[in-house]
């Protein structure tokens, strides 16, 4: 069973490690995402020469012009950038002690450092519950990923093949 400090220990490690993304020079598939509202791709990552089952997800929704971008370890998101102008993000009122305030307008950042007191015993992260602002130089889409894998420590070559989904399911 893991503890809450084993997992926080392995995020923070799989955080700080440089990774790769497998896959990056083919076009990725759009399949619709679970709720059928938009489309997914799924990108695994390497740490090391190795999988370890930690992916990069790209979430759009093209009819609103909106995405995500996330990254998973241990099947748990432990950052995620939302780019929706029109939705603000409500932080807890403990956001105040990282220097973040209680409500986030639009497009935001849910960072690791802010959100891993929420880890709980088991070592479980039900929700990220801290965002911060995204800095305004991240107006597109491509900015945005090149943006959310430099803080993720994701190598992303310039000629990637990651593009914003233009058509509808």
């Amino acid at each position: 069973m893991t503890t809450k400090n084993d997992f926080i220990l392995a995020v923070d490690a799989f955080i700080s490690a440089p990774k790769l993304i497998v896959g990056i020079g083919t076009p990725p598939q759009w399949p619709p995402d679970r709720n059928r509202v938009g489309v997914i791709a799924k990108f695994p990552l390497e740490v090391n020469g190795v999988q370890y089952g930690s992916t990069l997800e790209v979430g759009a929704t093209p009819a609103i012009g909106a995405f995500r971008i996330l990254a998973t370890h241990c099947h748990t998101c432990v950052s995620r950038l939302d780019f929706n102008p029109d939705e603000p993000h409500t932080n807890t009122m403990h956001a105040q002690s990282d220097g973040l305030p209680g409500i986030v307008s639009g497009k935001h950042f849910h960072r690791w450092t802010f959100n891993k007191r929420f880890v709980d015993a088991q070592g479980g992260l039900e929700r990220l519950r801290h965002a911060e602002e995204l800095p305004p130089s991240v107006r597109t889409f491509d900015a945005a990923l090149r943006w959310f894998c430099d803080e993720m420590n994701i190598s992303l070559p310039h000629n990637h093949s990651i593009d914003y989904p233009r058509t509808l399911i």
